[in-house]
């Protein structure tokens, strides 16, 4: 017994030097791992110095002997994927990056990694997915929120300012929607209901059109829609009169920086369908759209939609971004006019604008924007006068407009310029200011005013008001 007592206190002290690593000379210790915890770091370390300085071969080899002998080491597969990636094997890296998820799924290091190379190979709807399930768990993080928004750029999916059939109210106010803020990332995969009010009040008449849309997530690279337009016109001369476009549609990215928008629906004017589509193209500092209307409702003028007008018609745009801070635009309409269910041809309206826009500030965002329109409206002597447009314009004109974000909340922006009427000379001028506020992830409110003393339009002064919302769910 009393031997055993002393082998065991010997045992006893012999572990307990052990675990102070202090070990006798002569023991039979344990011999200690290959690779201890501090000596992993340093081959990790050198790995990332090889990749810095571009010296991918080392990394390369580096890194493969490294997961090799720790094949359950998280950060052995980021940066084996990392060094594959910028030798130029995207496909072999993200094999790497699956097999590396296989053992630690949800790892966040990992699936970022996996959705950089997917935005570099252009893969942007599949890189969509997993920074969308990033941004959930970090919606404050601004890298996810660039890329993000890269995707949806590269993608084409940022959505253009459209509105259907009032193609008049588009060029004549400064209409947001405010620009999106980071709040509405996630929406992507929710359904979006929204709600668009247009007016326009001018000497003689009144149109309003009120568009309700419903979305469904986004399926890949597209999503469809369905929705109804209804129009309400007041002419002094005509009365009151309503319309309706009620449509179907889908929007669709077509490869990097192609969006396109296909509808079709009931104009309720006439039997044949009214059809409209949109394509959008970004290819670095050029930026071309081409919109297509056959057979909707003229809902511009009171006097139009009292006397159930339609249009068939297309506007073309290109833009470049000459410099950082200097852009140019260019766009040409082209449009048949008719009244009395398309019984009466009223005329075709032919319109040129160019454009330059110089940004003066970014934080807030101001810039000067100036350009020259000319358009002729040519119509029968007979029935020229049932629909109180211009017959003919040609104008200058030079503005301010400024946007500003606060906190990704609120969105305010302004404009204020003036017009010099080729014809008359008129001293003209044109103001408007518009408000957008996101409340919380699943509301956002926005409205826009806007009046000219002396339109180019119409005879007279001219006002018109925009408002709406959109919900997620």
């Amino acid at each position: 017994m009393p031997c055993n007592r002393t082998q065991r206190i010997l045992w006893a002290a012999f572990f307990l030097l052990c675990s102070l690593g202090v070990v006798p000379e002569g023991s039979a210790a344990p011999v200690p791992p290959k690779k201890e915890p501090q000596a992993n770091k340093h081959v990790q370390e050198k790995i990332k110095i090889f990749l810095h300085l571009g010296l991918l071969r080392q990394a390369l080899l580096l890194s493969r002997q490294y997961l090799s002998d720790h094949p359950d080491d998280r950060e052995g597969y980021y940066l084996l994927a990392s060094a594959t990636f910028k030798s130029g094997n995207a496909n072999r890296a993200l094999a790497v990056l699956d097999h590396g998820l296989l053992l630690f799924p949800g790892d966040e290091d990992l699936l970022y990694l996996k959705a950089t190379i997917l935005m570099g190979e252009k893969h942007y709807g599949r890189a969509r997915t997993i920074l969308l399930f990033l941004y959930k768990k970090h919606p404050n993080d601004r890298g996810i929120q660039q890329d993000l928004n890269e995707t949806l750029v590269k993608s084409g999916l940022v959505e253009p300012n459209q509105i259907l059939s009032t193609n008049f109210l588009q060029a004549t106010a400064t209409q947001p929607p405010p620009s999106p803020s980071m709040l509405l990332l996630p929406t992507l995969s929710q359904w979006k209901l929204s709600s668009n009010v247009y007016s326009l009040l001018y000497p003689g008449g009144t149109s309003l059109v009120v568009d309700t849309r419903l979305s469904t997530p986004m399926e890949g690279e597209s999503r469809f829609f369905t929705g109804r337009t209804e129009y309400l016109g007041y002419s002094s001369d005509f009365g009151n009169g309503t319309n309706a476009f009620t449509y179907a549609g889908t929007e669709l990215s077509l490869g990097e920086g192609t969006h396109v928008v296909l509808e079709a629906g009931d104009t309720s004017v006439r039997p044949s369908a009214g059809l409209y589509g949109r394509i959008d193209k970004v290819a670095g500092p050029l930026s071309v759209s081409l919109q297509g209307f056959g057979n909707m409702v003229w809902g511009d003028f009171g006097e139009s939609i009292a006397q159930n007008g339609v249009e068939n018609g297309m506007v073309a745009t290109a833009s470049y971004q000459l410099l950082p801070r200097l852009g140019f635009s260019a766009e040409y309409w082209y449009f048949d006019y008719f009244l009395e269910n398309g019984q009466i041809p009223y005329g075709s309206l032919h319109n040129t604008t160019g454009m330059f826009d110089l940004n003066l500030a970014h934080i807030p965002q101001l810039d000067l924007v100036g350009g020259y329109d000319s358009w002729t409206e040519m119509s029968p002597p007979d029935i020229a006068g049932r629909v109180p447009i211009l017959p003919e314009q040609r104008y200058f004109l030079l503005g301010i407009s400024f946007e500003k974000q606060y906190e990704s909340l609120w969105t305010v922006t302004g404009e204020f310029g003036g017009y010099d009427d080729i014809y008359l000379h008129l001293a003209s001028y044109e103001t408007s200011a518009g408000i957008s506020y996101q409340l919380g992830p699943r509301w956002q409110f926005y409205s826009n005013g806007y009046y000219f003393n002396q339109s180019t339009l119409v005879s007279g002064s001219v006002e018109s008001f925009m408002g709406g919302f959109q919900f997620w769910f």
